[in-house]
This record gives structure tokens, C-alpha cells and sequence, in this order.
């Protein structure tokens, strides 16, 4: 009889189990779901943009050494910043600027300029009235774009019982721009 319980309990126990994991694949395969359609919406909604717009460069897929090369996207016109953070939102005079860094290889920062407050504020904001997560697309027109001149860095160390630190100015691969924001697009995320 004990045995019988014990096979009973085993089987029960196992058939949680793989209900357990049974639902966390179904979860996984839904938000694989969910971030598909977010995926191919937001790719529709840069596509309008770029038909729009006529906009031939993305700033996150430019990858160059000298700042030279990227002359030919600052003679194309407007161009996107899709993958980008936002530092900060500053004021000179009457015009606001939104410093931003671009998540290209090597990073680019960004200072655009703005005079439409109803684009700045909404950033800031991020949030709309439902509480959804929104993601934003840059509509920039570049002017200048130069290298950073150096970079700070700072090395820790953990030598024979004693931390030993160090700081130095290093030649840098990244690159600061200067242009205007023309507009934004705005694509849902689920949070």
C-alpha cells in the first residue's frame, strides 16, 4: 500500500512539474509573440518614415574611423536615430537641445536643437495618459560630426593587499554631432 502511495505521489508530483514548465513556455512563447509584432510594427512605422522623409542613412549602423567618412550622411539631408538614449535636455536662449547618445559602434553623441517644445516635453514626459512604455525615433538633420579629442578612464587594481587606482586621458573612438531635430515618431512598446 505504501508503495502504491509513493507511486501515486511521483506521478502526481511529476505531472505538476511539467504543467509548471508546460506554462512557462507558453509564456515565453507569448512574449516571443508580442516582441515579433512590436518588432514588425515598429519596422512599418520606420519605413513610412524613411518613404516619407526620403532619408537614406541611419546614424546606429554608420561605423566609421574618421570623421571625414561620414560626410556623405551629412550631404544626404534627414536622417534616423533609432537606438539612442537620452542624456539630457538643455536651454540656450530661446532653443532647446537634447543631448543624446547614439548606440552605433563606436558611440555618437548627438546635441540637437529644437525650437518645437511639444517634441522635448514629450520626451521627458515618456509616458502617455494609459501609462504605456513608448520608444522613440529620432528625425535628425546633421550638420557637423567630429571625433571626441580624448576620453577619461580610470583603472582599478587589487595588487599585494592594496588597491591601486590610476586615471588617464586616452585618444577616443567616439564621435560628438551637431544638427536639428526635425521630428519624432513614436512607436509602442509593451512595457
Amino acid at each position: 500500500m505504501n508503495k502504491l502511495i509513493f507511486i501515486f505521489l511521483s506521478f502526481f508530483l511529476i505531472g505538476c512539474y511539467n504543467n509548471e514548465k508546460t506554462e512557462r513556455e507558453i509564456q515565453e512563447e507569448y512574449r516571443t509573440r508580442i516582441e515579433n509584432v512590436n518588432k514588425e510594427f515598429e519596422e512599418k512605422q520606420i519605413q513610412k518614415i524613411v518613404d516619407e522623409y526620403q532619408i537614406k542613412y541611419c546614424w546606429d549602423t554608420m561605423n566609421y574611423e574618421f570623421s571625414i567618412e561620414y560626410d556623405t550622411i551629412i550631404n544626404s539631408g534627414i536622417q534616423l536615430i533609432e537606438d539612442m538614449t537620452l542624456i539630457d535636455v538643455f536651454r540656450i536662449d530661446s532653443i532647446v537641445y537634447l543631448k543624446t547618445e547614439c548606440h552605433a559602434s563606436p558611440n555618437i553623441y548627438f546635441n540637437l536643437a529644437t525650437s518645437n517644445p511639444t517634441i522635448w516635453k514629450e520626451i521627458i514626459n515618456k509616458k502617455d495618459k494609459n501609462s504605456l512604455s513608448y520608444k522613440y525615433i529620432f528625425i535628425v538633420k546633421i550638420h557637423e560630426i567630429k571625433k571626441v579629442l580624448f576620453e577619461y578612464d580610470v583603472y582599478e587594481g587589487d595588487f599585494d593587499e592594496y588597491i591601486e587606482c590610476s586615471a588617464s586621458l586616452e585618444d577616443s573612438e567616439n564621435f560628438v554631432g551637431y544638427g536639428e531635430l526635425i521630428g519624432v515618431q513614436k512607436i509602442f512598446e509593451i512595457e
